[in-house]
């Protein structure tokens, strides 16, 4: 026979009644849009539950509460796998977790769902005598107990969901209070250690791996206590207005420090504009080079040459320097041909025999051949450079 129904027509109650009369083994599953629990019965007595099938709630509370570290895990996964069984029998059967450690919190969990799925308005239930706990730790509470235990609490929910409205809400810590020396006890202070001003509250449920009750009628305890304040869903929580503001402090600083600095795009085009000022300005400053004058090219004078004294020895000149010398004897108003120009009378005709150049622009080659003690270079070039510039 599949039982399975509707909680608006059978109440939860009714159904453990039942289930524990006919004394049913099995799985009872209850469904609402969003949300799936699951409830474990032997022989009409709760086993186990959990509000997420999909996930290992009695195990989390145990890593949460500090009750198995990291190898112990390690062993168990293997020991579970070997033989077919969950990982919290896995822990029990290798003695890696306290028996009495272990049924407390199997049983807190019971009492967390119930009281859970007591607040639902509506949902729908299905019983399979198929689906057994592959974490059953030994526990038996029988569901009258369950449900009467978590019906007491509903009291104590009612004032405390006042105080924090919703599983979104951000508590977080007082910065002043006015006892100088609070005390609190041990399961305050690991909800305490969370807070963080930024955590939901389920997201600290979450964390600490006990039930949503747990931890709101502590964070209520806190809040009487003035240690701790809630902040509604919508609404933001202290740290995060210092955290916007900081925010907004830091794009005012920024849009400062721009206002201060000029723009580079600006000085670029600014030194752009000034630039062709500078080169008019530069060309005032420097003649053309047809306004050069002469004397920068053609000294005013030519620098006098004083012959202060004759070698005593001096070379004999060359056989074709003295043949030169002796026709410009016999002609004394010879003309010397430099270039295009003709010069009577050059003075360079005084000072060296007379050669018809065939280059205007190059010095003569015999110039330093000739060693003539007469031969002043300087003086030369000047001419040559004087004639360039006529």
């Amino acid at each position: 026979m599949k039982l399975e129904g509707s909680l608006d027509a059978f109440g939860l109650s009714d159904v453990f009644h039942l289930l524990q009369a006919t004394q049913k083994t099995g799985g009872l599953w209850l469904r609402r849009e969003g949300s799936e629990a699951l409830v474990h019965l032997e022989d009409g007595a709760i086993s186990a539950a959990t509000l997420d099938p999909a996930r290992m709630g009695l195990l989390r509370r145990l890593v949460m509460t500090g009750a198995v570290d990291d190898e112990a895990i390690a062993d168990a996964a293997t020991y579970a796998a070997d033989n077919g069984i969950g990982l919290v029998a896995a822990l029990q059967a290798l003695d890696l977790v306290a028996d009495d450690e272990l049924t407390r919190l199997a049983r807190v969990m019971v009492i967390d769902v119930v009281f859970d799925l007591l607040q639902w308005p509506e949902g729908d239930f299905s019983f399979a005598a198929e689906d057994r706990s592959a974490d059953d730790v030994g526990l038996r509470l029988a569901t009258a107990e369950a449900v009467t235990e978590a019906r007491s609490r509903v009291d104590r929910w009612e004032s405390a969901a006042v105080t924090v409205p919703s599983p979104a809400s951000v508590p977080s810590i007082i910065e002043r209070v006015d006892d100088p020396t609070p005390v609190l006890a041990a399961e305050q202070w690991s909800i305490l250690a969370l807070i963080d001003g930024r955590r939901s509250v389920q997201e600290m449920v979450d964390l600490i791996g006990v039930g949503a009750f747990d931890v709101v009628i502590v964070l209520a305890d806190l809040v009487e206590a003035g240690l701790v304040q809630v902040t509604p869903p919508g609404d933001e929580a202290p740290l995060q207005v210092r955290l916007r503001r900081l925010e907004l402090m830091g794009l005012l600083d920024a849009a400062a420090a721009a206002a201060d600095e000029p723009d580079a795009r600006a000085v670029s085009a600014k030194a752009s504009a000034s630039a062709p000022s500078a080169t008019a300005a530069r060309a005032r400053e420097e003649p053309a080079p047809s306004q050069l004058s002469r004397s920068g090219v053609v000294p005013e004078r030519a620098e006098p040459f004083p012959l202060t004294r004759r070698p005593d020895h001096p070379e004999p000149a060359p056989v074709g320097a003295s043949r030169a010398r002796a026709s410009l004897a016999s002609r004394p108003h010879a003309t010397t041909v430099v270039g295009a120009n003709a010069v009577a009378n050059d003075p360079l005709d005084q000072m060296h025999p007379a050669r018809e150049l065939a280059d205007p622009h190059a010095l003569p080659e015999s110039a330093d051949e000739d060693a003539d003690p007469l031969f002043n270079r300087s003086l030369v070039l000047r001419l040559i450079a004087g004639v360039r510039g006529l």
